[in-house]
């Protein structure tokens, strides 16, 4: 059975055809979607990758800078692998002597020799013993440089019996005004979150609250705790030493994989608690939010995208089981012979199921194929590599989803071939220029169609005309009329475009008459067969101009 219905496949070509390009529409539309929404998906990640280069934020606090154990911890990070770089800062609330209670700053300490200095402009260094101030502080332009400023901080005696609250002084000149970047300044006032969900939302960085920030060197920092330090006294606020940790992306991140990228930066950041467990230091896995993040985009793209395209998918089923229809009214002689030469009906019947398996097989690679040069010709250029080809699941699905269309389309005609009489089937092929079709199915269609796009034109919407009153029957009659607007929200337009189709052809013969007329103008007699040819075969026709309205 299934070698005769490859023989047929490959022999009757005009049969084979429609069914085949039916289905291959959908399954290019399908296969482009999935495919799609991983292309944009990538795009997404690649543009919020190309802003910031952090990829987890490990923190911890503490009164005690030496319990911090910055350097053993730092020192495990490297050894990670899939670790690209580890840098840190250091945060320490302080008050300016001298001013009003609400003159309160942040002062960040950077290391010498740190990469981090590559993001503070306007310094090549930071010098020992002097500070800077941050040029987008509030009242920065009131720090002159060579003026000396004095930070206060409160202290406390954690070993004594009675607490001792006393403030200690810091006095340090003004090296100059410098600014740092999105993503240093980000991490220095707890903004970082803020930053990706701007990048995600396409808007850019967030305009910066106002602030005060000081930046220091380490070295000038520990000078000051240790002057603390020797007198037995902690810092009644806590510092937060964070340490910024960038992953080797080329290996851990593939664009057109989410989920294998979100595993492998998973398995680092695992890594990464475990190494700062020991001194209570606390990572944020930022890199694997935001592969969740666009992951998450790219499904709710797919699924959106679907429903708002199945007026598609009922095209192909519609077309396919009406070329279906079509083939085996031509085919009633050669179902006839087979029944008469000793098969049997169900045997004839799974020879045609196995045709429209085979066709939806052959339709579904090349929805596929078709579906991936979309992606390349149609979409933006993201920046990356060209898509790969489908993923498994992609090609499992989209071939499941063109063998059920294949064979719905062909279920029906063939049990109704499967009770024809067999002595007029043997006449030959039966054309259906008797056909008849009631205006009541159209009809209805027109209508609902038509009201949907009449309120998409005028802008109107259910919500707008929701009763003021109580009642119940008014209440039920509105949340009929609400679900059913929101059905036709994504089935509107093809209803529309169905009935009047199906009136406009299947149910009168003029329209082909006026078309022939003018046509024969140009072609003569030729147009007079196009139009005997449109007579009987009204349903080809009118299926062919749904499909063609539709694309």
């Amino acid at each position: 059975m299934l070698s005769y219905a490859a023989r047929r496949i490959v022999r009757g070509g005009a049969v084979f055809i429609p069914l085949f390009l039916s289905v291959v529409l959908a399954i290019t539309f399908f296969s482009g979607v999935l495919q799609g929404a991983d292309a944009i998906g990538a795009a997404m990640l690649d543009r919020a990758l190309m802003v910031s280069e952090f990829d987890i934020v490990s923190t911890a606090e503490g009164r005690n800078f030496t319990q911090l154990a910055i350097d053993e911890v730092m020192m495990r990070l490297r050894g990670l692998e899939g670790v690209r770089s580890v840098d840190h800062i250091i945060r320490i609330e302080a008050e300016l002597n001298g001013s009003d209670a609400e003159a309160s700053l942040t002062v960040i300490a950077v290391r010498s020799n740190s990469s981090l200095l590559g993001r503070v402009k306007g310094v090549e260094g930071l010098e020992a013993g002097k500070a800077y101030v941050e040029a987008g502080s509030v009242k920065a332009s009131d720090f002159r440089i060579g003026e000396n400023i004095t930070l206060k901080i409160s202290t406390w005696l954690p070993y004594s019996i009675v607490a001792g609250f006393e403030p200690r002084f810091c006095t340090l000149p003004v090296g100059g005004a410098v600014r740092i970047d999105e993503d240093l300044f980000s991490v220095a006032t707890g903004r970082f979150p803020l930053l990706l969900r701007s990048v995600l939302l396409g808007a850019g960085p967030e305009r910066r609250p106002p602030y005060r920030l000081l930046i220091i060197s380490e070295e000038t920092l520990l000078a000051f705790l240790d002057s603390i330090y020797s007198e037995g006294r902690l810092p009644t606020r806590v510092m937060r030493a964070d340490l910024i940790i960038s992953l080797d992306r080329k290996d851990l991140i593939n664009p057109w994989s989410m989920e294998a990228s979100e595993i492998s930066v998973k398995r680092v950041f695992e890594g990464v608690n475990s190494a700062g467990a020991q001194y209570m230091y606390v990572p944020v896995n930022y890199l694997g939010q935001l592969l969740e993040v666009v992951r998450a985009n790219s499904s709710g793209l797919r699924i959106s995208t679907i429903l708002v395209a199945m007026p598609v998918f009922f095209a192909s089923w519609y077309l396919g089981m009406t070329v279906s229809d079509l083939a085996l009214d031509m085919r009633r002689r050669e179902v006839a012979l087979l029944l008469t030469r000793g098969m049997r009906r169900r045997q004839v019947f799974k020879i045609l199921v196995f045709e429209a398996i085979l066709t939806g097989i052959m339709a579904g690679f090349s929805g596929l194929f078709m579906g991936w040069a979309l992606t390349l010709t149609v979409l933006p250029n993201p920046g990356l590599s060209p898509p790969p080809l489908p993923s498994p699941a992609t090609v499992s699905i989209s071939l499941l989803l063109s063998v059920s269309l294949s064979t719905l389309s062909i279920y029906g005609p063939a049990h109704r071939a499967m009770k024809m009489n067999l002595v007029e089937s043997l006449r030959g092929p039966y054309l259906s220029n008797s056909e008849r079709v009631s205006w009541e199915g159209p009809l209805a269609a027109l209508f609902l169609g038509g009201y949907k796009l009449a309120m998409l034109i005028l802008g109107l919407n259910v919500d707008m005309f929701a009763p003021l009153t109580d009642n119940v029957v008014i209440f039920l009659l509105y949340s009929t009329w609400w679900g059913v607007d929101l059905i036709l929200t994504y089935i509107g337009p093809i209803l529309f475009l169905y009935g009047s189709i199906k009136l406009l052809i299947q149910l009168s013969k003029r329209f082909h008459d006026l078309i022939g007329r003018a046509a024969g103008l140009i072609l003569g007699d030729i147009s007079s067969i196009s139009t005997l040819r449109a007579h009987r075969d009204l349903r080809r026709v009118a299926s062919s101009t749904l499909l063609v309205a539709v694309v």
